[in-house]
């Protein structure tokens, strides 16, 4: 009986990319627990935007030029397709959205 080696980088793409978005769900959810009942409301009218930021995948809120979050994951990385989405700029208004949206770029 033989054993499949994996290749390193992608047991070390799969760690990094799982630590990525639990970073960011961390973030999301004790920023939540911070704020006061006015702030939460007009957060949710903020939509999120994830975008290229100096080569990595970054979030920005709202309109801003300045990103949220960036996020260690190489825009380089992506295949064709998705990295156009990303250079233009991938809105989205919800949390779940933004979580389903990260891990389908990273995971």
């Amino acid at each position: 009986m033989s054993i499949k080696k994996f290749p390193f980088n992608m047991i070390l793409w799969t760690v990094t990319s799982s630590l990525v978005v639990g970073i960011v769900i961390i973030l999301f959810t004790t920023s939540d627990i911070r704020r006061n009942s006015e702030d939460i409301s007009v957060t949710n009218n903020i939509s999120f935007v994830l975008k290229d930021y100096n080569g990595n995948l970054a979030l920005f809120r709202g309109n801003s030029d300045e990103p949220y979050v960036v996020l260690d994951e190489k825009t380089s990385f992506l295949n064709e397709y998705d990295r156009n989405r990303v250079l233009a700029g991938i809105s989205v208004n919800t949390r779940s959205e933004l979580e389903k949206l990260i891990e389908d770029m990273t995971g």
